[in-house]
């Protein structure tokens, strides 16, 4: 099967957790199952020229400079893109490159496959092009996370909604990572439902294991490592779970918080928590990431809405005691006091998220004290994450969405002229 996958950022990555993990497994995955795997992503100056070939999924980049154009505003720096419109600029330019000088030829594509709401313009138009179908992996997180948060509404929410719908509207089949993501699809696009496809994301674990850590590099045994990985942004919850952390840390004097990842509050963590137990270590490359963990002893995912915990299943799979909220639009991998320790997400007036910090505190404080309690569950962790959630078995999963999406007769994007689509 010939797939072509679209994406905003494709390795090297300065930082590669969460979905790019998922990602770029994946693709390996497929390539190694002998399919042939094409990436259309954006071009990156600090990428080398191209790929060895047969080394794996082959590159076709937009030029540099409309990703630095449309996607690296100079008023912006550092940032990949702020809102739909950079993301719809970037799409349309890539559209009218690929219209003038395609850089598939008369190749053929089976299906594409789109990673989210970033790309769907562009993917809409290949499928046109190939006259095969578009097959959509869609999380359903920003239009959830902006009626149960309270929020102020944007100037560029609607811009946001109408582009997330549009996965659905223009995709062949959408696929959604858990039943959480299934569920939330179903609330907020009901015309939709029948399109969804569950296909849980899995991961490269002999690829985790050959992660090596520095051997000079000592664990403090007097102290309780705990660990928060992600993106300091309002959805995960970040600053009451520092607060109940705080809590925590006056009780148990051993706790000590490491805080891994960037976002645009990271400056804002940095200067209200100056906290001897605190570290803000920032944005890590995927081996630091894996090494942090090995060396941590709590692992604590307080998202209030998350479709697919990539960073919670890792620390599960690396045999840690994982700590999660949990609630409708939280999934999580956690199955309580079996694999792990849920904290139920609290509700303020009229149903509004909230971390419940009184029992987070409770929580980790309870663990810092048992460490065979910790390490009983980590070692539960550990061996159902590793044999449920393989990237292997997704790609497998993966591949027969495809095949449904190419079985039908007549694929939606078969029906529209590509001169409209590329005009």
């Amino acid at each position: 099967m010939r797939i072509l996958h679209l994406c905003l950022d494709y390795p090297p990555r300065r930082t590669r957790y969460g979905s790019g993990t998922v990602n770029d497994d994946l693709l390996a995955a497929l390539w190694r199952a002998g399919h042939e795997v094409v990436v259309l992503t954006p071009g990156r100056a600090d990428r080398p020229n191209g790929m060895p070939p047969g080394s794996g999924p082959q590159l076709v980049e937009v030029p540099t400079g409309l990703t630095a154009r449309h996607l690296l505003p100079q008023d912006r720096p550092g940032e990949m893109f702020a809102t739909p419109g950079d993301v719809e600029a970037w799409n349309t330019a890539a559209v009218g490159w690929l219209a003038m000088g395609w850089p598939l030829g008369g190749s053929r594509v089976d299906v594409v496959h789109n990673d989210g709401w970033t790309t769907q313009p562009v993917a809409d138009a290949i499928g046109a092009w190939f006259g095969c179908p578009v097959v959509t992996t869609a999380h359903v997180v920003d239009r959830h996370y902006s009626a149960l948060s309270g929020r102020r509404a944007r100037p560029d929410d609607a811009e946001f909604q109408a582009a997330e719908e549009r996965c659905f509207r223009t995709s062949d089949i959408v696929v959604v990572p858990s039943t959480t993501a299934r569920d939330l699809a179903a609330h907020y696009f009901p015309c939709y439902a029948d399109e969804l496809r569950v296909v849980p994301h899995g991961l490269d674990w002999h690829a985790i294991d050959r992660f090596t850590g520095d051997p000079a590099t000592a664990t403090d045994a007097s102290t309780v490592t705990v660990h928060y990985l992600g993106r300091i942004s309002s959805e995960r919850g970040w600053r009451p779970f520092i607060d109940a952390f705080v809590a925590a840390a006056k009780v148990d004097h051993r706790l000590r918080l490491r805080v891994v990842g960037d976002g645009a509050r990271l400056a804002d963590a940095m200067s209200l928590y100056q906290h001897p137990a605190i570290s803000f270590l920032g944005a890590l490359p995927r081996p630091q990431v894996v090494d942090e963990l090995r060396r941590g002893d709590i692992f604590c995912n307080p998202a209030l809405v998350e479709t697919f915990g990539v960073a919670e299943l890792e620390a599960m799979g690396l045999g840690l005691c994982v700590v999660s909220n949990s609630g409708f639009g939280k999934h999580t991998h956690v199955n309580h006091l079996a694999t792990g320790v849920t904290v139920p997400i609290a509700q303020r007036a009229a149903g509004l998220l909230a971390l419940d910090e009184a029992a987070w505190s409770s929580r980790l404080v309870e663990l810092a004290a048992d460490s065979a309690l910790r390490d009983l569950l980590g070692a539960a962790a550990r061996s159902v994450a590793r044999s449920e959630y393989h990237v292997d078995r997704m790609a497998a999963d993966m591949i027969a969405v495809f095949r449904e999406a190419i079985s039908r007769r007549i694929p939606e994007h078969a029906r529209t002229r590509t001169e409209d689509v590329l005009t």
